[in-house]
């Protein structure tokens, strides 16, 4: 759906995702990736955006990249 609505095409990749976190670390990974997504579709102007889940040592890695305009921290 997020494609569809706002045509930036999602590369999702997953590894190493054998045990469930607690509900607040899912959530919050899931809130983080999604608000993630909204700033790419809303301030990048980028076509594509990569999204990678791991985990590592019994932590839970999220990230979240394209070759968006970026911006100017001032």
């Amino acid at each position: 759906r997020y494609t569809a609505r706002t045509h930036v095409r999602v590369h999702f990749r997953h590894e190493a995702l054998q045990a469930r976190f607690a509900p607040t670390v899912e959530t919050s990974a899931y809130r983080i990736v999604q608000e993630s997504l909204t700033n790419a579709a809303r301030h990048a102007g980028v076509a594509e955006v990569a999204v990678r889940v791991w985990t590592q040592g019994g932590m839970l890695h999220l990230q979240v990249e394209d070759e968006g305009c970026g911006f100017n921290p001032e």
